[in-house]
C-alpha cells in the first residue's frame, strides 16, 4: 500500500477507475473512492482499522498550474507532464524532453503509456547533448 502511494505521489496522478476494477486484489489495497489504506495490525484489535495513505483529491490542473476542475477538464497527460515539471523544477532540472520523458515513463495508466520500444525513440534520448 505504501509504495502505490508513493507512485502516486511521484507521477501526481491517481490510478484510473478501469484500472482499480480491473485489478483482481485492488480491494486490498483501494477503496471504492480510490483511497489507497493499509489495514492496522491484527493484534490491535479486533475491528479493521485502515491507515489512510492517500486520498484522491479531484482536481484539473491546466498547463500554468490553475486548477480548473470546475471550469474544464485538461487531459491527464497535461496533468502529469505538469506534476512532473513542477517536481523536477524543485531539483532544478527543466529540459522539456528530458520533462516529457519522464512523464510518458511514469504514466499510471497501461493502456495510456507508451512500449518501451516507443519509448527508445524519445528525443530526449536521441537529441545532442548541449553543455
Amino acid at each position: 500500500a505504501e509504495m502505490l502511494a508513493r507512485i502516486v505521489a511521484v507521477a501526481g496522478t491517481p490510478f484510473p477507475r478501469h484500472m482499480l476494477y480491473e485489478g483482481t486484489n485492488s480491494h486490498h489495497f483501494f477503496n471504492r473512492f480510490g483511497a489507497i489504506f493499509e489495514k492496522g495490525a491484527p493484534e490491535d484489535d479486533e475491528s479493521e482499522s485502515c491507515l489512510y495513505l492517500y486520498t484522491p483529491i479531484p482536481t484539473t490542473i491546466d498547463a500554468e498550474g490553475n486548477d480548473v476542475s470546475s471550469t474544464q477538464s485538461a487531459t491527464t497527460t497535461t496533468t502529469t507532464h505538469q506534476n512532473m515539471a513542477n517536481k523536477l523544477a524543485v531539483a532544478g532540472i527543466t529540459d522539456p524532453l528530458f520533462i516529457d520523458f519522464c512523464a510518458q515513463c511514469l504514466t499510471i495508466d497501461n493502456k495510456e503509456r507508451p512500449s518501451s520500444n516507443h519509448l527508445l525513440t524519445h528525443r530526449f534520448l536521441s537529441a545532442p547533448y548541449d553543455e
